[in-house]
């Protein structure tokens, strides 16, 4: 089970990641273009001896290559993250979900979110400790 302040970190984390994911996405893009322009071999899924290149367009396009490839993994790491996080937000009560939303989707302040939900203060805390714990249980099975 995640602790707490884990859960809490994700939930903090989230929406950032999802931001990288289109960030990710558009790097791969110009990484498109300028393979297009080096007009070079496609190295696809075999193995190449560096050392044996001499050329320094192949070089590159080796490289674009490999760039592509780390930016694909990190697009499909942070889209698990994310759906782990938005699967354990579907488990969540409305008031709960503005809550999430609230404080860590938008950044208010805990008085405004609160304000916002209708729910006296101590209620507030009270929904957003088990809420959280409840994150925490789902996203670490």
């Amino acid at each position: 089970m995640a602790g707490y302040k884990q859960a809490e970190a994700m939930l903090y984390d989230y929406p950032l990641r999802k931001k990288q994911i289109e960030i990710n996405r558009l790097k791969i893009r110009e990484l498109e273009l300028s393979k297009a322009e080096l007009r070079a071999i496609i190295y696809d899924g075999v193995k190449v001896d560096k050392s044996n290149i001499s050329n320094v367009t192949e070089k590159e396009a080796i490289e674009l290559y490999r760039l592509k490839e780390a930016l694909n993994k990190k697009i499909e790491r942070d889209t698990l993250f994310c759906k782990r996080i938005e699967t354990a937000m579907s488990t969540l009560s409305d008031t709960e979900r503005l809550i999430v939303e609230g404080k860590y989707f938008e950044g208010m302040r805990d008085y405004e979110v609160y304000r916002r939900c209708g729910v006296s203060k101590s209620g507030y805390y009270r929904l957003k400790r088990g809420l959280i714990e409840k994150i925490g249980v789902i996203i670490s099975e």
